[in-house]
């Protein structure tokens, strides 16, 4: 084998071992046991950080970390004497620190699977599995051409996987968007938002 099919065979088999694509599982903010709970102006905030790892979506919670982000799931209960939107409504405060909550679309795009790297699977394509019969009276040789199955095979499956799995994560990122959302009085939502920053901050809401 030559030196650059080996060093095909090194990207791949690193591939095949660490970097398959993963599926995303759905978060259903609705389904938590909220552990926090602050009310300020007649707005109730109930909050549970890593969420990520919780729901069994770890390669995504490691990119989280990654990209200096939280994912929050968020129960907002609406206590005040009129409808509200919280974007329109409130700022939104991390800690002592009023900050912007990151948009679903920019959440999504910092956390995907990135689908390029599994391009390189189509170096397998290349590859043949060599064999060797001995019988009492010959010798025969030959070789298969796996690769032309595998290589385009594994890609396929894996671009197709990770493309999905991205879908998912934005489409559940959209659906649970409580920042644009009008909140009735008395009424409960529950929903996803993200922040910038790596430490889990006690979170609230204060009408402007």
């Amino acid at each position: 084998m030559n030196r650059h099919l080996r060093f095909a065979l090194l990207i791949v088999t690193i591939l095949l071992f660490t970097s398959c694509a993963v599926s995303y599982r759905t978060i259903r903010p609705e389904s938590f046991n909220y552990p926090t709970s602050v009310t300020v102006d007649g707005i109730k905030v109930s909050y549970k950080y890593d969420v990520l790892r919780s729901t069994g979506n770890k390669r995504y919670a490691e990119k989280e970390i990654k990209q200096g982000l939280r994912l929050i799931a968020i129960q907002i209960t609406n206590q005040s004497d009129s409808t509200i939107r919280l974007s329109r409504d409130c700022d939104f405060y991390a800690g002592d620190v009023r900050i912007l909550p990151i948009a679903a679309r920019d959440i999504s795009n910092r956390l995907k699977q990135q689908v390029w790297p599994y391009y390189f699977y189509l170096l397998m394509t290349f590859f043949e599995f060599s064999y060797t019969v001995t019988t009492p009276t010959s010798i025969m040789s030959g070789s298969w051409p796996v690769g032309y199955v595998l290589g385009p095979g594994l890609t396929l499956l894996n671009v197709t996987k990770a493309s999905k799995s991205n879908s998912r994560l934005y489409i559940n990122l959209n659906v649970t968007d409580v920042w644009n959302r009008d909140i009735l009085r008395g009424e409960t939502v529950n929903g996803l938002i993200g922040i910038d920053g790596s430490e889990v901050v006690p979170i609230h809401v204060r009408k402007k």
